[in-house]
C-alpha cells in the first residue's frame, strides 16, 4: 500500500505576545542577545520545538508518521511553518498563508 504524505502548514504572528515568550534554547548559540524575539522564535521552531511551544497542534497526529518541519516562510508579520512525511510544494489554492492566497488570486 502506497503511502500517503500528510502536510501540515502552520500559521504563527509574530508580533503577539505568545511569540515574544522566552523559549528554552537548545545550545549556547541561541542565547546571542543580538537576535530579536521574532528571530529567537524561528530559531526554537528550527531546532524542534514546535511540538513543545504548540502540543495542540499535534493532538489528532497519528505518532507512527513522523513529520519533519521542511520550510519556514518568514513575513512582515507572521511564520508559515511547512511540516510533511516528505517535502513537497503546499497546494496554493488550499494554503492558509494569507500573502499565497492574495498572490493565487486572479485579477483579471
Amino acid at each position: 500500500m502506497e503511502k500517503i504524505n500528510t502536510q501540515r502548514e502552520i500559521l504563527l504572528v509574530t508580533g503577539s505576545g505568545f511569540a515574544q515568550r522566552q523559549y528554552p534554547e537548545r545550545d549556547n548559540a541561541d542565547k546571542d542577545n543580538s537576535f530579536t524575539p521574532a528571530d529567537k522564535f524561528k530559531a526554537a521552531c528550527w531546532n524542534g520545538l514546535i511540538r513543545e511551544i504548540l502540543p495542540e497542534a499535534f493532538l489528532f497526529h497519528d505518532p507512527e508518521t513522523k513529520q519533519f518541519l521542511w520550510q519556514i516562510s518568514e513575513f512582515k508579520y507572521i511564520l508559515t511553518l511547512e511540516l510533511s512525511t516528505t517535502p513537497g510544494d503546499i497546494e496554493m489554492l488550499t494554503s492558509i498563508n494569507p500573502y499565497a492566497i492574495i498572490d493565487s488570486c486572479n485579477y483579471s
